[in-house]
């Protein structure tokens, strides 16, 4: 019986058909509904719409109709298997005509006659179950191909409106079902198995040719397959997404050269869809849809699958008027009235505004911290000194050397001056992202990296070099790097050979497999790392505590992510595209990531604040998956530190780092930079903080209690950078710098 999905359709005049009336009526489960006196008073009574008709005027037009026929063998009895129920009604053409009086004339006559003629196919009945039942309702086909493999689910009732007596069968049978209860007259065919390499071509022409596709299911290959087959049929194509009211339409019968989904998609071998989990579906899915046409909550949810939840979500309000715009423009492209291919969207959230939630001081502040040029002006005329004779072009290429030098997000936030036989470089703030970079301190760090790589480009190019700090104020720092041939008393630099590594170095986030780190290795980086004064380094390698450490790391990625004022700088710093890169060479190409294609979605899913605050209600865990699996295949975590929390104490921390890292990359060793959360600790040493919020502070002091289980550092070292080291080839494309004839003024 789950099997059933056919009414009996029973004539009396037809002996056979009548014994089998007779056995129905004798069965004590079957219930005998008959309202046919009721159907034929609305049949006369809307062809006879100008007279007022009395109960006598009633029996006389029926009994015209019936002429002479007995009212129980009038029209037909419909059985329903699985109701066991007998129900009569009216002839085919009556019933039609009654079911179909209230389109006019929103739908005339002529067009009802033409739609009678039509085959509609749906693929995919969780949203295409509400759409069949609304093109059968409105009846503009006489026949529904529907093809669903699936069984109905708890989970699914959301959005089908079906009971719960139902669960466990095919979605396929209960749709042809409730169609059928609606309209025992309109054909059903059912494809049980959903549509696959064996029966795709029987589905679009088989029996039937379809006169249009409604595709609503969730296997890629098939959403792909069909449509390139619907291509070479020349059959319409339109797709309900159930979010934001978008509907994609694809006229392949008047436009047979049309790219499928609109020439959006990059798949060229569909054989790499097949049998897809849904994380693998979110790239492909992302790619035909993009963040532009996604709502936020839709985005949002996107980075919870196989986290909180197990599949995209669906509401029963979106899938109910979707399924209304579907039919809507289904039947114009049947009757002719619709011949256009694109997206559409009927917004609700755009349409209804509640004007009260904009609040102007959500907006980010368009205040700048202060500019390096008003650190030259104020320092360098006190401090010029005798003119070095020496070329332009080789101060070029000390900069040059000087600005591959790492930096937060790669902001690169440094402003280089020549003047008097002395290089100075200062802290340009407006490069700066001070959430993210408590104090400033880690982009004074990277000025000590840059003035490392500086003084090893000066050295090699045949001059030494005496490093003098200044302090200029409130976290205002600057640096006189003063040039003196090496034969006089300035300063060579102390690891002369690292030179030759400063353009190879790089930040590598490659996933690579777990390799344990040479004890020779580890030896050659203490051993420049220490070559600075003060600066050390704990390493952790013990596999145990670097399991803990990573949940650590992956809590502040959630908490970089959550935060609107880290987030905002976050997203500052990405780079979507490599011509968005090249256009503004700082901040970091999504590309160097080195992420798989989901977690590259869902970076851009979560691009903006909208979303990400959705996703900060109902959960994040996902947000931290991507540090997991990097510090899980580590050879080591290093946390390098200095003496005291100073701008000297980070700047030099910054010299120690790029003699670590150049040292590394001398070695082939891979480093990964996973500094926030030292940056974030260093917050709650400040009472009146802005940037986090109570919660976010409570959270912050429970992880630094866990971290200080892990580096048991003296409480007065300022804990400078951490990274991960591990074996991997390098990466291909080395991240923008911008232009030393940007960053380097001569005076």
């Amino acid at each position: 019986m789950d099997a059933v999905y056919k009414p009996i359709i029973l004539d009396l005049n037809d002996e056979s058909d009548a014994l089998q009336y007779q056995e129905y009526c004798k069965n004590e489960r079957v219930v005998v509904l008959d309202t046919i006196y009721v159907q034929l008073k609305e049949l006369v009574k809307l062809r006879n719409p100008k007279i007022t008709l009395t109960e006598p005027v009633y029996d006389q037009l029926i009994a015209g109709l019936l002429n002479g026929v007995p009212i129980e063998r009038y029209g037909k009895w419909i059985f329903y298997p699985w109701l066991n129920k007998l129900i009569h009604t009216v002839h085919e053409d009556e019933f039609v005509e009654i079911r179909t009086v209230r389109n006019k004339y929103k739908i005339t006559k002529e067009e009802q006659d033409v739609l009678a003629g039509k085959v509609i196919g749906i693929v995919g009945l969780s949203v295409g179950h509400a759409i069949a039942l609304t093109a059968a309702s409105e009846r503009i086909c006489r026949k529904l191909k529907i093809a669903d493999f699936d069984t109905l689910e708890l989970t699914n009732l959301n959005r089908i409106k079906t009971g719960i007596e139902n669960l466990g069968l095919k979605k396929t049978i209960i749709a042809a079902r409730e169609i059928a209860e609606i309209d025992p007259f309109i054909e059903v065919e059912c494809f049980h198995d959903g549509i696959h390499d064996g029966n795709i071509d029987d589905f679009l022409l088989g029996n039937s040719r379809l006169d249009v596709l409604i595709e609503e299911c969730d296997d890629f290959f098939v959403k792909f397959k069909i449509r390139y087959q619907c291509k070479a049929y020349g059959i319409p194509v339109v797709m309900d997404t159930s979010d934001r009211g978008l509907l994609d339409v694809e006229r392949f019968d008047l436009e047979p050269e049309r790219k499928v989904f609109h020439g959006l998609s990059t798949v060229s071998d569909l054989n790499k869809l097949r049998n897809l989990s849904m994380e693998q579906k979110i790239p492909y899915l992302y790619e035909i849809l993009n963040e532009k046409t996604m709502s936020d909550r839709f985005r949002a949810s996107l980075i919870e699958i196989d986290e909180t939840i197990t599949g995209w979500p669906q509401l029963s309000s979106a899938v109910t008027y979707g399924s209304g715009m579907t039919v809507d423009i289904v039947r114009k492209i049947l009757l002719g009235q619709f011949t256009n291919s694109g997206r559409y969207s009927v917004d609700l959230d755009k349409i209804f505004v509640n004007a009260e939630l904009e609040s102007p001081g959500d907006q980010p502040s368009e205040t700048l911290p202060l500019s390096a040029e008003a650190a030259v002006d104020h320092w360098i005329p006190q401090l010029v000194g005798q003119p070095l004779e020496i070329d332009l072009e080789t101060v070029k290429k000390i900069v040059s050397s000087a600005i591959l030098a790492p930096s937060g997000g790669n902001n690169q936030p440094w402003k280089w001056v020549f003047s008097g036989g002395s290089l100075f470089v200062f802290l340009d703030k407006t490069r700066c992202s001070p959430y993210t970079d408590y104090n400033y301190w880690g982009s004074t760090l990277s000025l000590g990296c840059a003035v490392e790589n500086a003084v090893l480009a000066a050295d090699h190019h045949g001059y030494a070099v005496k490093v003098q700090e200044q302090a200029l104020g409130d976290h205002d720092f600057g640096i006189e790097l003063k040039l003196t041939e090496k034969a006089s008393s300035g300063n060579a630099a102390i690891l002369p050979d690292l030179y030759d590594y400063i353009q190879f170095r790089q930040c590598n986030r490659k996933n690579a497999e777990y390799r344990p780190l040479n004890p020779e290795h580890k030896a050659v980086l203490l051993e420049a790392l220490r070559s600075v004064p003060g600066a050390d380094a704990v390493f952790i390698e013990d596999r145990g505590t670097i399991e803990r450490l990573k949940e650590l790391v992956a809590e502040s990625d959630i908490l970089r992510f959550l935060n609107k004022n880290l987030f905002r700088e976050m997203m500052h710093e990405i780079r979507w595209t490599k011509e968005e890169a090249v256009k503004m060479p700082y901040g970091v190409e999504l590309d160097s990531f080195e992420i798989s294609a989901k977690e590259k979605v869902g970076f851009k899913i979560a691009g903006s604040w909208d979303v990400a605050s959705i996703v900060k209600k109902i959960g994040g865990r996902s947000l931290g998956d991507i540090s997991r699996k990097q510090i899980a295949q580590s050879s080591a975590m290093v946390l390098i530190t200095m003496p005291k929390i100073s701008s000297g104490d980070f700047f030099n921390g910054g010299r120690a780092l790029e003699r670590f890292w150049l040292t590394a990359t001398k070695n082939r060793i891979a480093v990964h930079p996973m500094v926030p959360l030292c940056y974030f600790f260093m917050r709650l040493r400040n009472e009146t903080d802005d940037c986090f919020d109570r919660k976010e502070l409570l959270t912050l002091n429970k992880l630094r209690g866990l971290w200080n289980d892990i580096f048991p550092a003296p409480r007065g070292d300022a804990e400078v950078f951490m990274l991960r080291l591990f074996y991997a080839d390098p990466v291909q494309d080395m991240s923008q710098r911008i232009p030393v004839e940007q960053v380097l003024t001569f005076k």
